[in-house]
């Protein structure tokens, strides 16, 4: 399976922290990767699985698979 991505941050847990600050959030101060999935609905409820199989592995944490558009624009606050 392709990964089909239209925007992809790493952030690190100082633009983290400051992102918090600044939108009075609580998100984990951790270097952070953020996906945002491009494709008909289906195809990215398949994918979301997939990456989060693929950050377990490598001891990522804290999976959000945000669905939503409101959801969606919260997440994206980061970058």
């Amino acid at each position: 399976m392709t990964l089909q991505l239209s925007r992809v941050e790493l952030l690190d847990e100082v633009v983290v922290k400051a992102v918090n600050l600044a939108n009075r959030k609580d998100f984990p101060e951790a270097p952070t990767l953020m996906l945002e999935f491009i494709g008909v609905e289906a195809y990215t409820h398949e994918q979301a699985p997939v990456v989060q199989k693929i950050a377990s592995e490598h001891s990522g944490l804290n999976f959000v698979f945000a669905q939503d558009p409101e959801a969606k624009k919260e997440l994206w606050k980061f970058s």
